[in-house]
């Protein structure tokens, strides 16, 4: 039988598929008890370890730092980046994160953590790596009271997510009202309607 102009040999049986790779079982995710990463014990695979020690310290470093311990946080958060290979980036950019806001929360080595903002400030590969760059960057600004690095920082952010409104409110109190005038007045109850707060712009060169 003829179709049109073709022959009907190309429509004849198709190829048998090769069905001889072996079918995967289906997906069993591992159960986990509660803060098992502080435990020392492992039953994993040599080739498993490795891997599961390295975000082992990142969770202890995590929960530290939720706790407010931060001296055992940064520890746990150096020793998780002393086995971190470079391949595993977005682990290590958050081993970073860990250290850097631990040294601020210790009020310690702020040079160092400007390294380290600077650092993944420039390696970011996308809007969010640099948000979060840009966030901890921030963080060191306010812990050093700079507010022109505040101000420039907050405004880096708005122009990545300029509807977030927080941003535009810390925009607002980093760059146009006297911050520690504003408290003061607040604390006594001086603020009395018409009193009029310097702005930075009178006091800081923006």
């Amino acid at each position: 039988m003829e179709f049109g102009n073709f022959d009907e040999d190309i429509f004849g049986q198709a190829n048998e598929c090769d069905n001889s790779y072996q079918i995967r079982d289906s997906y069993s995710p591992m159960n986990c008890e509660p803060y098992w990463f502080l435990s020392k014990e492992s039953t994993c695979s040599p080739e498993s370890q490795a891997n599961i020690a390295i975000h082992s310290h990142k969770y202890k470093g995590d929960m530290y730092y939720h706790q407010q311990n931060f001296t055992k946080a940064l520890k746990a958060f150096e020793d998780g980046l002393v086995i971190a290979p470079a391949a595993l980036n977005p682990l290590r950019r958050e081993l970073l994160e860990g250290v850097a806001r631990s040294k601020i929360a210790l009020q310690e080595d702020f040079e160092r953590v400007a390294a380290i903002a600077e650092e993944l400030y420039e390696s970011s590969k996308g809007p969010d790596q640099r948000l979060a760059s840009l966030g901890l960057l921030l963080r060191l600004h306010q812990a050093t009271a700079n507010v022109d690095g505040c101000v420039s920082a907050v405004r880096e952010c708005m122009l990545l997510h300029p509807n977030n409104t927080d941003f535009w409110l810390k925009q607002a109190c980093g760059g146009q009202f006297n911050i520690a005038e504003l408290q003061r007045k607040l604390e006594t109850s001086d603020v009395e309607e018409g009193d009029n707060i310097k702005s930075d712009s009178e006091q800081v060169k923006l």
